[in-house]
């Protein structure tokens, strides 16, 4: 997504439990590098780095839930 005058996002979400979702963006940090960002402004991983950057989406967003 590229809202008007935002930074563009990816709206991931588990198709498990609905109330798990997240907009991930990707920006510059203040060190040059550029990051994966959560949209509490902590950094998921170097944006480099996509399989990283899953790994970490799907775990801070997996059901703790039992499977059926």
């Amino acid at each position: 997504m590229a809202p008007p005058g935002r930074r563009p996002s990816l709206y991931v979400v588990n198709p498990a439990a609905r109330a798990l979702e997240e907009n991930v963006y990707v920006a510059c940090g203040k060190d040059g590098m550029w990051w994966f960002w959560w949209s509490w402004a902590e950094r998921v991983s170097v944006a480099d780095d996509v399989d990283q950057a899953a790994s970490t989406i799907v775990r801070v967003l997996a059901s703790l839930l039992p499977k059926d």
